[in-house]
């Protein structure tokens, strides 16, 4: 049955509102004159002239973002405001995402445990509009979870299977930890096909893993480059062991974010817990999107001990966002009071952070870099 608008608008209000308020909490953190170091070489670089920007794009992890942000930069005449909200509007895709394929598949409370957890998680809140890689990169990787879940669920049409490698080398060519985050996905895609002797789709599988080393042969050399000791000097050793995905819920007030650590724990014992029981393709997948970030976690911290310092805070958050999309799933197999208590402990969260983080974004970084906006801006016109 096709509902019209208003039926429609009726039946989903409460989702859309959710989605409307999540959008809005992001969007309220754009109209700023602040800019990173990081941005600066972002809106640099986006608006060189070609050969110069040929170039620079053979030397970065982000291709894809440094593309897009280009178009969009020089179709505004260098807007930084521009810059923001084209980050503003790959975090609602997330949403948006959120909205249409986790509402479907698991119901409106683990939308709303999706949508609560992405704006309670502090650092995804701030780079959700920061002229960065990092928002598109969360709606890459949690679409290329959704696709995977697909996979592992159906497999049946062919358009997933392209879909799936597409948005996966558009999202491995965001950052190297988008790329990692892949690699385990496929990985554990070709190891459930294993366990379960489904041998046509891992089949499939082997095909779709083969396309992405040709699709991301290429860059491999910038990646080595990436991860050498000449570009990675500035990352300081992690000291904190859970440090890199604690600090994903970093405070300006009270200091909930060991708190929030201990809920991130018990979310991970209880999908080993569900995979131990179920032992089915959801819990599967589920525990994988979740597991990832704590791979990536050790392998951070082992890469620290033989070579060199790779992990930030910041970079975790690309895997953390599966940890969401898995922890959306989860959701629908507890009782409706603790999924809302989840929702309501990040919403407290978002609310505790957001005075600092506003004060960060309009009042200390803006006066911090007096200039910097005139300096930027006139690159664009050289």
């Amino acid at each position: 049955m096709v509902l019209n608008a208003k039926d429609y608008l009726k039946k989903n209000i409460i989702p859309i509102i959710v989605l409307i308020i999540c959008a809005g909490v992001s969007l309220s953190l754009a109209f700023n004159q602040s800019i990173g170091i990081d941005e600066r070489f972002s809106l640099d670089w986006s608006v060189w002239p070609m050969p110069g920007f040929l170039n620079r794009l053979q030397l970065d992890v982000c291709p894809t973002y440094l593309i897009l942000l280009r178009f969009v930069l020089l179709a505004t005449g260098g807007s930084l405001l521009a810059g923001k909200l084209f980050s503003w509007v790959t975090f609602v895709i997330c949403l948006i995402t959120g909205y249409i394929f986790i509402r479907k598949e698991f119901g409106d409370i683990s939308y709303y445990v999706f949508a609560s957890f992405l704006i309670g998680s502090t650092l995804i809140l701030e780079k959700s509009v920061e002229v960065r890689m990092y928002s598109i990169s969360y709606a890459l990787i949690i679409l290329a979870g959704v696709f995977a879940y697909r996979i592992i669920r159906e497999g049946t049409k062919r358009w997933q299977w392209i879909s799936f490698v597409i948005i996966s080398a558009l999202s491995a060519y965001t950052h190297y930890f988008s790329l990692l985050s892949l690699v385990l996905l496929y990985c554990s895609l070709l190891l459930w096909f294993i366990i379960k002797k489904d041998f046509v789709k891992f089949g499939k599988m082997m095909i779709c893993s083969f396309s992405m080393c040709i699709i991301y042969g290429p860059w491999i050399k910038v990646i080595l480059r990436q991860s050498s000791s000449e570009t990675t000097s500035w990352i300081p050793a992690t000291v904190s062991r859970f440090g890199p995905i604690r600090d994903i819920f970093y405070t300006y007030g009270i200091q909930l974010k060991s708190y929030m650590m201990y809920l991130v724990l018990v979310i991970t014992l209880y999908a080993l817990y569900m995979l131990v029981r179920e032992r089915n393709e959801q819990t599967y997948w589920a525990a994988t999107c979740i597991g990832i970030s704590w791979i990536l976690l050790v392998f951070g911290l082992v890469y620290q001990e033989i070579a060199r310092p790779i992990l930030v805070d910041r970079y975790m958050t690309i895997p953390f966002c599966l940890f969401i999309l898995g922890t959306a799933f989860l959701a629908k197999t507890v009782r409706r009071p603790i999924a809302i208590g989840v929702c309501v402990i990040c919403v407290l969260c978002c609310a505790i952070d957001y005075p600092g983080l506003y004060e960060k974004l309009y009042v200390i970084l803006p006066a911090n870099n007096v200039g910097s906006i005139k300096n930027i801006i006139s690159c664009f016109y050289i």
